[in-house]
């Protein structure tokens, strides 16, 4: 999955963040590929307040030898449940903040074509993600890294893939960030596919749908005329 950069006003109405400071980092969700910085939002460590950070996407859990392995997503389904994951899901929560996401096709043909995804009313969302900090024992440095959890694909986006981000709803932000309590049980019941009928799709190289139009996978196909055939040169006999 790849996402796309979301605006500083978009990312404070979309979190209700308090800081202006919190506007500061611009568009920096949209990277393909390990290592990249991207815009999460998580609680201040010293305030408890939303603070937008910048993270490197792709976790690496505390007690690795090394960065050579970075996770750069978990199943929702077990991340309560393993090691790499397991403390990160209980109190290192965060949101990703994005404007679309990017999958390339495995069901169906043709494979490997990419679709965006994105809410149908055009604004911007957010995916639970879990962090952690790595630090290196040679040379002091820290850094801090996330994972995005996935879930199953709803019936938009499992016409061309099995997976999807975990999108949550504004009304759950607070549960998963940890500004209101909530069990391990509630925590897991608020990663679910998103409601297909409040999403659409187009393709990287198509005009985003306007909002309220609702898209398929298979409507985002670039129909290209084919080429003319050369002329038939005539048989002389």
């Amino acid at each position: 999955m790849a996402g796309e950069g979301i605006s500083p006003e978009r990312l404070q109405r979309l979190a209700h963040l308090r800081d202006e400071r919190n506007q500061a980092h611009g568009d920096r969700w949209g990277t393909v590929g390990q290592g990249e910085w991207c815009i999460v939002i998580r609680r201040h460590p010293d305030t408890g307040e939303r603070w937008a950070d910048l993270l490197q996407w792709g976790l690496v859990p505390k007690w690795a030898p090394d960065r050579a392995s970075p996770h750069m997503h978990a199943r929702s389904e077990t991340a309560h449940d393993l090691p790499s994951f397991r403390d990160g899901f209980k109190s290192r929560r965060c949101l990703i903040a994005a404007s679309e996401f990017v999958e390339r096709r495995t069901i169906g043909r043709p494979k490997g074509q990419e679709v965006a995804f994105g809410l149908a009313n055009g604004r911007g969302f957010a995916v639970a993600g879990i962090w952690d900090a790595w630090r290196d024992g040679e040379t002091g440095e820290t850094v801090r890294g996330f994972a995005e959890l996935t879930v199953d694909a709803n019936d938009l986006v499992g016409e061309m893939h099995d997976r999807m981000p975990a999108l949550l709803p504004p009304e759950a932000y607070s549960a998963w960030l940890g500004e209101v309590p909530a069990t391990e049980l509630q925590l897991r019941g608020l990663l679910r596919p998103y409601p297909p009928e409040l999403m659409t799709c187009w393709s990287p190289r198509q005009k985003r749908p306007p909002p309220g139009q609702l898209r398929r996978p298979d409507q985002t196909l670039e129909h290209r005329t084919p080429a003319a055939e050369p002329p038939r040169q005539g048989s002389l006999l």
